[in-house]
């Protein structure tokens, strides 16, 4: 969602160190006949500075056991890693990034998009992202002003 030059911002899991840290997202499973060529397809997307682990799915108000699944998980060594975690700079960031998957606000909205309607009763848990978005809703209402 940007270029070499002008890098974007996509969402990556961290390591925590917080045992109670949860993290929403989807599982998907994979078919029984295709699973080495999924996982080799992954872990050469993932190469750059991110580690599989292992971990449990526990799916929402348990209409499922849990099951085991994999995760990718960065950290510093991967080339794209930004430590600046502050919301006004990556909205910033996201403002004025495009690439080949198109502009980095769509990705934003997009996810936001989702975890309203996949976790309508935990997206507000994830203030971080949704101000980010309010961020850049508000700079695309200045820039309409300013008749940009």
């Amino acid at each position: 969602r940007g270029t070499e030059k002008n890098p974007g911002r996509v969402v990556t899991l961290i390591k925590s160190t917080d045992d109670n840290d949860i993290v929403y997202g989807m599982g998907y499973k994979i078919a029984s006949n295709k699973v080495d060529e999924v996982i080799k397809h992954l872990d050469f997307r993932e190469k750059n500075g991110y580690e599989r682990f292992e971990t449990c799915f526990y799916p929402i108000e348990g209409t499922s056991d849990p099951k085991k699944t994999i995760v990718y998980v960065a950290d510093e060594r991967n080339p794209s890693w930004n430590k600046d975690h502050e919301v006004t700079s990556i909205a910033q960031q996201v403002f004025s990034a495009e690439g080949p998957s198109g502009p980095n606000i769509t990705y934003v909205y997009n996810l936001c998009e989702a975890m309203r309607e996949h976790f309508p009763k935990h997206h507000r848990e994830d203030s971080h992202l949704f101000d980010i978005e309010r961020l850049l809703k508000d700079m695309e209402t200045q820039k309409k002003a300013e008749g940009s």
